[in-house]
């Protein structure tokens, strides 16, 4: 979500305020530390995120040098806040598209000189596709059809091992009825765990791109998630069959037209999800140890689907724009 917030920077920096400065951007996932690399090429820098740690925070800002510092979702991290606050004179840390359910003690949003939650604000995950950056659509916010023949039949996307269970229903049903399955697991240590499950089930497990009817892909690349999503008709959005850690982005399912399930639970997004369960959007799958033999086959309405996306559009574009004019007077 951040190479995309950096992507829209680098855009349209120059048209405000002359050249944009230099992006850093940081991961916490060494595995995604290439991917993210190669993607960001001509934008932004890449590199780990630095530990909460105090020392290390303070090396790490003299090292860079920070004018600036962009945080997404449920990275409110103390100790960022508290560095940069002392770093810079004024306010200079920023939550886009925030899910913020409790504050760390000894944080506050006061501490913070831009904040835009999910609840209000939009999830930023749909930032490329709402400004038209890089996303393979022929204009701003177009909306994907439904695949009449989809490759992948259906695509179990950021799945926990702790939803073990809830996936050996999923997939137990649909490849019994001859669906062509493929898992993105969340963490990619935690592929040959599902691997293992699988085959102590009895069931096929190829690796990708192998796809096949009634057998389950398993992927074990950082990455392909848009790939796949592009070439399936149905998904199941992983985070929602636990309580902790949170749903997973159940927008980019939908902007690919792609028919969109999730599970019992959908912290950090309640009522952004209920909302669209409640208009016929998404579909939720309220037993995950019974979720009958064709769960998949519940009809939902593009054209609702395609009417939340554009709300979702407008609210995005806002709360950018608003960001950039506080990166504008910050930096």
């Amino acid at each position: 979500m951040l190479l995309s917030v950096a992507r829209a920077l680098k855009a349209d920096w120059p048209s405000c305020d002359g050249e944009c400065p230099e992006i850093l951007l940081t991961t916490q996932k060494a595995e995604a530390l290439e991917t993210l690399r190669n993607k960001a090429a001509g934008v932004c820098r890449v590199a780990m995120s630095p530990a909460d740690l105090p020392d290390t925070l303070e090396r790490f800002l003299k090292e860079v040098n920070p004018a600036a510092l962009v945080l997404g979702e449920n990275e409110l991290w103390p100790g960022y806040v508290e560095a940069m606050n002392r770093h810079c004179k004024k306010p200079a840390v920023a939550l886009v598209s925030g899910r913020v359910r409790k504050l760390a003690p000894g944080v506050s949003l006061d501490d913070l000189g831009f904040v835009t939650l999910q609840s209000d604000g939009g999830n930023w995950k749909l930032l490329d596709w709402t400004r038209d950056v890089t996303a393979p659509k022929s204009s701003a916010g177009e909306f994907a059809a439904p695949k009449d023949n989809p490759l992948i039949d259906v695509a179990l996307v950021s799945f926990h091992k702790e939803e073990l269970a809830a996936f050996g229903a999923l997939v137990s049903a649909a490849a019994s009825a001859g669906k062509s399955v493929v898992l993105a697991p969340r963490r990619l240590e935690e592929a040959e765990l599902f691997r293992e499950f699988l085959l102590s089930q009895k069931k096929i497990a190829l690796d990708w791109p192998a796809v096949q009817k009634g057998s389950v892909t398993i992927v074990n690349r950082f990455g392909l998630v848009p790939e796949i999503l592009r070439s399936c008709g149905v998904a199941v959005v992983g985070g929602s069959f636990v309580a902790n850690p949170g749903i997973h982005d159940f927008w980019e399912p939908l902007r690919e037209g792609v028919k969109t399930f999730v599970g019992p639970f959908s912290k950090g997004a309640e009522e952004a999800v209920s909302d669209l369960v409640s208009r016929g959007v998404v579909a939720r799958i309220s037993c995950a140890g019974d979720v009958g033999s064709d769960w998949w086959n519940v009809a939902l309405d593009p054209a609702v689907a395609q009417a939340c996306l554009q709300e979702e559009r407008e609210k995005i574009l806002n709360s950018y724009e608003r960001l950039l004019k506080f990166l504008l007077a910050t930096v």
